[in-house]
C-alpha cells in the first residue's frame, strides 16, 4: 500500500489570464442571473474526515494551518472556476489563484491578511508561507493590493471543529 501524500500533483507553469466567453445562450443566461445579485453565493458545509492528512502533516512535523492552505489552495486551483473573475461584466479566468488567509499579530488581539504567492511546490510554498506570516505578525495589514483579483480568501483554523462558517464580506461590487 502506498503512503499516503496530499502533496503528489503539480501541474503550475506561467501565469496568465484569459476571458471566458459563454457560447451557450442558457450559460449566459445563468452568469447574467446571478451577476445581477448582490450576494450571489452558495454555501454548503459538511465534515471531512482529513485525519490521514494531519498524521501525514505531524509526521513531518509540517504546519497544520499552512498545509491546510496549501491543499485547499492546491484543489481549487485545479477547479477553472475557483480562478475566474469577474472584470467589467466579462469573466476571466487565472491560471492560477493565491490564497489570502488570517494569521494571528503580535501588536493586538486581533489578525492580519497574509497572501502567500502560490506555488506548485508544497515546500517552497511552506517556507514562503512561514516568511510572509513572520512578517504579517510583526506588521499587520488588512489591505489588498489594488487591481489584484487572483486571491483565494480563506482561513484554516484546525484547532476548532465547525460545520459552517461566515465571513465579512463587503456586498457590493
Amino acid at each position: 500500500m502506498t503512503e499516503y501524500n496530499p502533496y503528489n500533483k503539480f501541474y503550475f507553469e506561467d501565469c496568465s489570464v484569459k476571458e471566458i466567453i459563454f457560447n451557450s445562450p442558457h450559460r449566459q443566461k445563468h452568469f447574467d442571473f446571478f451577476n445581477s445579485m448582490n450576494h450571489p453565493h452558495f454555501n454548503i458545509s459538511a465534515d471531512v474526515d482529513i485525519s490521514a492528512f494531519l498524521n501525514y502533516v505531524s509526521k513531518r512535523q509540517y504546519s497544520k494551518s499552512i498545509s491546510i492552505v496549501y491543499i485547499v489552495s492546491k484543489v481549487a486551483n485545479e477547479i477553472p472556476e475557483f480562478r475566474w473573475r469577474i472584470r467589467d461584466g466579462k469573466v476571466f479566468e487565472h491560471d492560477f489563484v493565491h490564497p489570502s488567509f488570517t494569521v494571528p499579530t503580535d501588536e493586538a488581539d486581533v489578525f492580519s491578511f497574509c497572501t502567500v504567492e502560490f506555488s506548485k511546490d508544497p515546500i517552497a510554498f511552506m517556507e514562503r508561507a512561514k516568511d510572509v506570516i513572520h512578517l504579517m505578525r510583526t506588521k499587520p495589514s488588512l489591505e489588498d493590493e489594488v487591481h489584484r483579483d487572483d486571491y483565494l480568501f480563506l482561513s484554516a483554523i484546525p484547532w476548532v471543529s465547525f460545520t459552517s462558517i461566515s465571513h465579512a464580506m463587503q456586498y457590493h461590487p
